[in-house]
Formats: C-alpha cells, sequence, structure tokens
C-alpha cells in the first residue's frame, strides 16, 4: 500500500580547517572574493551556452549542474544574491514546478527530495540560495555507499533537454 511522506531535516554546517597552528571554523577565511567572481563566471558561462539550463525564468534559474550526482538532478538558483525576495522565489516556484512536470513525465509518480542550501550568514549576501531537486530514480548502489562515488547514467546536458520537453 503506498503511503505519502514528508520529512525535514536541517542541519548546521561546521567547517573545521586546521592551517598550521590557526584553525578556522565556519566558512571563516576560507572563501574570498576571487572564488566568488570565479562562480560567477561559471554561472554566466552556463547561461550563454544554455545545454545545461532547464528553464530560465526571470529571476530564477533551472538548471542541471556540471556533475550531478543523480540522474536529472536539478538546481533551481535565483540570480540575485542572498536572500530571496517575494517576486524571485516566485520565479523559483515556477522553474520547480516545471523540472516536477519534467520529472514525472520520464518517471510518473517516481520519489525526490528537495534540499534548500543556503549560505553561511556571514556570507549570506555574497551567496545564492540553492534549491537542489534529487530524483529517487536508481537505488543507491554499494560504490555510492562505500566510496562515496556516484554513478549516473544520463549527461547533465542531456537530462535538461529531456525535462524542457
Amino acid at each position: 500500500m503506498p503511503a505519502s511522506r514528508t520529512e525535514i531535516a536541517a542541519a548546521a554546517r561546521l567547517i573545521v580547517v586546521k592551517v598550521g597552528t590557526r584553525v578556522l571554523t565556519g566558512a571563516d577565511g576560507l572563501l574570498d572574493h576571487k572564488r566568488i567572481e570565479t562562480l560567477g563566471r561559471q554561472f554566466d558561462a552556463l547561461l550563454s551556452a544554455g545545454r545545461r539550463v532547464v528553464l530560465d525564468a526571470g529571476l530564477a534559474v533551472a538548471f542541471c549542474p556540471p556533475a550531478p550526482r543523480f540522474a536529472h538532478e536539478t538546481w533551481i538558483m535565483p540570480r540575485s544574491h542572498g536572500m530571496p525576495d517575494a517576486p524571485t522565489l516566485d520565479s523559483m516556484a515556477t522553474a520547480l514546478l516545471k523540472v516536477l512536470r519534467g520529472l514525472e513525465g520520464i518517471a510518473p509518480g517516481s520519489a525526490f527530495n528537495l534540499v534548500l542550501a543556503g549560505p553561511e550568514k556571514a556570507f549570506s549576501s555574497l551567496h545564492h540560495y540553492i534549491l537542489k531537486v534529487l530524483p529517487r530514480l536508481t537505488g543507491i548502489a554499494g560504490l555510492e555507499w562505500g566510496g562515496g562515488l556516484f554513478v549516473n547514467p544520463v549527461a547533465p546536458a542531456t537530462s535538461a533537454r529531456i525535462l524542457r520537453g
């Protein structure tokens, strides 16, 4: 008998790195402005190429990441940094609906996880929130569990093309 179930999990990230005799916690000292600029250029290149873009919803974009862990994994990211405002959330919702309809067309009734990834408080104005759609189309095999290496049989560009419809 099928059953509906919703789970919500939240965890604060704590990164501890020892650099020489200094210990850095959180994101302090681990992220610099050049890295942020590099990520911005990668995002602009992704949009320009268009191959992995599922939907450009104006204030938000749904796309397949370059190295997805799961078949048809899709990220929905606002164009602006920081906390999304109401119009941006509407664009993200539009993109989410498109992605979920695409997944329903591929595998009707399949399970998926939604993960909202956000920045550390100290860097919230510099980073994007990302809504990750993680379809559960196959089981996780021994290689994934044991080695942390994920085998994805669908290329990101192919996945985006299929999800676009």
